[in-house]
């Protein structure tokens, strides 16, 4: 077997490679799967309250229900309630289904209502979408005495395709009526509101049926979308089972939303340096130390004793092992990545970004390989070496903003955070920082780079293809070319 044959086998094969692949992939899975089924994220669908209010009238009593759910019609329990009947101002809990009840002894025939969640300690991080009801004007009637809500909210664990809420309030806690929900797609808003607004649909006959909904307090009800008609205008109406005249409709609305290229790829890209940020360069720095420098400092290099070659070929096959093994590690976790967030975002990222983030991460592990690489080039002290690695690790993925950016910059030489010139030496400290590579590259294709409290465009910061092209061609080649040199003069 050839060297490099052997020590590629060797690296590919070894326990830490091994168990190192299995965790990113694992935990690149475990993320992606949770973010697509329950779109985690301050703005996501699931971080959105909404709060409906419904309510009948019965013996000179308004009867007044809320219901609080989120962006994808989940129930939001055990949340404080502030509910305005009539300039009167009550507020409760919803209980374990989402519902809080109140009631007002008023025989006026119509009152102005409006609820919503109180945001305090525990509903901060939360976006409020407050509910409002007028009697017979934002509250759809089934008739004199009950109502129907209908909201437009997330299908579950998706960003992109929209579904109906449904919530009816009725005397004496009864559940709706028997309906049939039709739709009717249109190519354009336009043409959907002029049939709208115009009373065109005011039977099913030129309509497609969803099927009978009825017996609910709350339900949820999804027109199927196709890649034929996902792009179409909607238009939702509702008609009794028994008798097939109108009941209630929902105005034009597109269920479909387009996420563009470019915000898919920063949001994953985001999810991935979060985990990629630890896991990349450990595996980088410890795979480096483990099959070579190791072997380098204590005096043994085993691929020699299989078969006579120079030292400089081993430091070369041992590189190129090392970076294989994040290769494959990249390439699989990326790519289920990928396919996971398929249903979140509606389609998956062209493989030319999938490729793109493989390369930005793989110059990243380059970087830290080849400084220790280098190091066992330096020293013949093994805690020498791993010390370096360590500290590099600490330094430059976990310390270097609070140390570099907050206390050299803007504490010690008094750089403003909005000063213009603090993108660009921020995008300058992230091209001296192995670690900061992957944020100066994602800029590039996002076309905006942070600093400080602003957001510049990257190529008023310097950013652009030949600056990102140069910065990764040195991490990539600079520090393995130096160590590749001193193992030809020295060995």
């Amino acid at each position: 077997m050839s060297p490099i044959l052997y020590d590629l086998r060797r690296t590919l094969t070894g326990k830490f490679t091994i168990l190192l692949i299995i965790l990113i992939v694992g935990f690149t899975a475990l993320g992606a799967y949770t973010m697509s089924s329950s779109g985690s994220g301050h703005t996501s669908p699931g971080n959105i309250y909404h709060t409906d209010v419904g309510y009948y009238h019965s013996n000179g009593t308004y009867h007044i229900v809320t219901y609080t759910f989120d962006g994808y019609g989940t129930p939001v329990i055990n949340t404080p309630i502030s509910l305005s009947v009539n300039k009167t101002f009550y507020n409760g809990t919803s209980n374990s289904a989402g519902f809080y009840n109140s009631s007002l002894k008023s025989n006026e025939s119509r009152i102005p209502v409006d609820a919503g969640v109180i945001v305090n300690a525990s509903a901060s991080s939360f976006l409020v979408e407050p509910g409002f009801a007028f009697m017979q004007t934002n509250m759809s009637l089934i008739n004199a005495t009950t109502s129907l809500r209908i909201t437009l909210i997330n299908q579950p664990g998706s960003l992109v395709y929209k579904m109906y809420n449904l919530f009816y309030v009725g005397p004496n806690d009864s559940r709706s009526p028997q309906l049939n929900a039709y739709y009717k797609a249109y190519n354009s808003s336009a043409a959907a509101t002029k049939a709208y607004y115009g009373n065109n649909l005011s039977t099913s006959a030129n309509m497609t049926r969803i099927g009978a909904v009825g017996d609910f307090y709350t339900s949820s009800l999804k027109v199927p979308l196709t890649t034929s008609n996902q792009n179409s205008t909607f238009v939702l109406e509702f008609f009794n089972a028994t008798t097939d005249k109108l009941v209630t409709s929902y105005p034009p609305v597109d269920l479909y939303t387009h996420i563009s290229r470019v915000n898919q790829f920063s949001t994953v890209f985001a999810f991935l340096s979060g985990l990629y940020g630890f896991f990349i360069p450990i595996m980088a720095i410890f795979s480096s130390y483990l099959y070579y420098g190791k072997d380098r400092t204590s005096g043994v290099l085993e691929s020699v004793a299989t078969r006579p070659v120079t030292k400089s070929r081993i430091l070369a096959s041992r590189f190129a092992a090392v970076i294989l093994s994040i290769f494959i590690a990249l390439v699989i976790s990326i790519s289920v990545a990928n396919i996971l967030l398929a249903q979140y975002f509606g389609q998956m990222l062209p493989l030319s970004d999938v490729f793109g983030m493989v390369g930005i991460f793989l110059v990243v592990s380059a970087a830290f390989a080849g400084i220790v690489f280098l190091t066992s080039q330096l020293s013949r002290a093994q805690g020498t070496v791993l010390g370096v690695g360590i500290v590099m690790f600490i330094v430059f993925d976990m310390l270097w903003t609070f140390l570099i950016l907050d206390l050299l910059l803007f504490y010690v030489f008094k750089l403003s955070p909005l000063a213009p010139s603090t993108g660009v030496v921020t995008a300058i400290l992230d091209a001296i920082n192995p670690a900061g590579f992957s944020s100066i590259a994602s800029s590039l294709v996002t076309g905006t780079f942070t600093a400080g409290f602003n957001s510049y465009p990257a190529s008023t910061v310097g950013i652009t293809m030949v600056s990102v092209s140069i910065v990764g061609a040195i991490w990539l080649i600079v520090p393995f070319a130096i160590t590749y040199y001193l193992s030809r003069i020295r060995d």
